[in-house]
């Protein structure tokens, strides 16, 4: 196994220590765990870059690289929903990424491999930025500009529901395009 599947299945064994962290009360707590995030979501760039460089690009890294993102991103959003942070914005991110999954599951069995577009790999950034904004919760730290805050990050909620719902649609237009369905 090569390096950069190591890095995609680090996002996986790294789930659970993560989500206790989420739970954790300690000191700094939203701090840590921003940074956390942060420092297992960096592991996709870094898995991508660790393949393309050591022309290491595998099928199995095409399949389990995005299966790996979608498993951790929807495990901390769930973590969210349950905090009450915009359950319905979060719900609309959900289920984009079920059913891009889902389609490349039908491409990857009917020997069509769709290429992630610049949409889709902006959707990333601003999905996982979006989650780290709000894992950060830096109204914890300047509570005089809690409502300010909070209406940035409930932008930034609407902005990543938006982009994730044009890039999903992205994926479907260049799957009818291949001929999936």
């Amino acid at each position: 196994m090569t390096l950069a599947n190591h890095l995609t299945f680090a996002r996986i064994y790294l789930l659970l220590p993560f989500l206790f962290l989420l739970q954790a009360d300690v000191p700094y707590h939203n701090i840590l765990t921003a940074l956390a995030y942060l420092l297992i979501v960096s592991t996709d760039l870094l898995d991508g870059y660790i393949a393309r460089k050591r022309n290491e690009v595998s099928l199995f890294g095409k399949v389990m690289d995005p299966v790996a993102d979608k498993i951790f991103v929807i495990s901390v959003l769930l973590f969210l929903i349950e905090k009450g942070i915009s359950p319905w914005l979060i719900t609309i991110i959900i289920i984009r990424e079920l059913l891009v999954m889902g389609l490349r599951v039908v491409s990857i069995d009917k020997g069509v491999y769709i290429t992630p577009s610049l949409l889709s790999k902006s959707k990333t950034f601003i999905l996982n930025f979006t989650v780290f904004m709000v894992l950060l919760d830096l109204s914890r730290h300047f509570p005089q500009w809690q409502s300010i805050i909070l209406s940035l990050t409930n932008i930034l909620l609407i902005l990543s529901a938006l982009v994730v719902s044009l890039s999903g649609i992205d994926y479907f237009w260049k799957a009818a395009k291949k001929g999936l369905f």
